[in-house]
């Protein structure tokens, strides 16, 4: 009986406020790459059987909660993916829409003041510093000015100083 994830690394997680579960994606495991979908309640994992995205790590995920669907964007398979996918607790939704550049190792982070996933940095073949906003239909690319570019940083949203925080990363200066 398995009583959760295996062992894993580069893989992403986002907490569903509406339904009171994190949920976790792929990652690189000691078999190869993950196509496997988690929950976790609090006191339990619940693999989630279900279709979606191609196993990948390096990808990344906030939780969207006026749309209450987890977003989970890019990551490494065979090659780098600009795939954007929805989570809704049932049903893996691909979102056909263009976007940032293939890339993994990337942040992001939920911007509730604006209703945005906020998407920064991560690699492509090359360090990015690109900054990329997800509304829910359309992807926008809003600056490459600001923070150096950098992979392997982590951001979280700060609601009292209405503000994404990046910190640290693989090439920051």
């Amino acid at each position: 009986v398995v009583s959760g994830p295996s062992p894993r690394r580069k893989h992403a997680m986002a907490y569903d406020s509406g339904r009171g579960v994190t949920v976790l994606f792929g990652g690189m495991t000691a078999t190869g790459n993950s196509g496997e979908t988690w929950e976790w309640n609090g006191t339990a994992w619940t693999q989630r059987m279900v279709g979606g995205p191609s196993p990948r790590f390096g990808h990344a995920m906030a939780y969207d909660p006026r749309r209450r669907v987890s977003v989970l964007y890019g990551g490494q398979s065979s090659s780098y993916s600009n795939e954007t996918w929805e989570w809704d607790g049932t049903t893996w939704t691909q979102r056909l829409a263009n976007g940032p550049i293939r890339m993994r190792d990337h942040a992001m982070a939920y911007d509730s003041a604006r209703g945005v996933i906020v998407v920064f940095g991560g690699f492509w073949g090359g360090l990015s510093n690109q900054t990329w906003e997800w509304n829910g239909v359309d992807w926008a690319w809003r600056t490459d000015v600001g923070p150096s570019p950098r992979m392997d940083c982590a951001m979280a949203y700060d609601t009292a100083r209405a503000a994404a925080v990046l910190f640290g990363g693989m090439g920051a200066s």
